[in-house]
């Protein structure tokens, strides 16, 4: 009798031992499907961290091309500044030879306008007197020629 209840406590143990034995297992099985799983998304994030890693790198790469072409853009910048300001100094000088020569220029005719008034107001008198005296002789006209030169060596 006793042995028989030994024997079925060892039957029972067995089965108990077998039972734990499936949990464990599962349990296992559990444990690999979830660690599998974890694994995948853990090369999941790298794959995407690679991806941000080299998106980034570009970016890099992109924002120093940019940083040296607007650099290049403003040395040119500056480069046509600097001849902007030579070409408006230019102007300037320019501006101002032009406008004195201008000015000597209306200055100049205005003393050709004033001989030139001188003139006819003398020959206005000679053409006044020749009417009026037509015997004027050579030596006349010699003087008039004396008054014309007079208004000349004056100025």
């Amino acid at each position: 009798n006793i042995i028989m209840q030994q024997l079925e406590e060892e039957k029972q143990s067995s089965a108990m031992v077998v039972q734990q034995n499936e949990q464990l297992g599962n349990e296992i099985v559990n444990t690999d499907v979830e660690r599998e799983k974890l694994q995948e998304e853990i090369k999941q994030v790298m794959t995407a961290l690679e991806q941000v890693a080299a998106n980034l790198d570009e970016k890099t790469e992109e924002v120093e091309n940019r940083i040296k072409e607007n650099k290049q853009i403003i040395a040119e910048m500056d480069a046509k500044t600097h001849e902007a300001e030579k070409a408006r100094t230019g102007l300037e000088q320019w501006k101002t030879r032009y406008t004195l020569q201008t000015n000597r220029s209306a200055k100049g005719i205005s003393e050709i306008i004033e001989e030139l008034s001188g003139l006819s107001d003398i020959l206005g008198e000679k053409i006044v007197h020749t009417h009026h005296d037509s015997n004027l002789a050579d030596e006349d006209f010699g003087k008039v020629e004396e008054q014309f030169e007079t208004p000349r060596t004056l100025r």
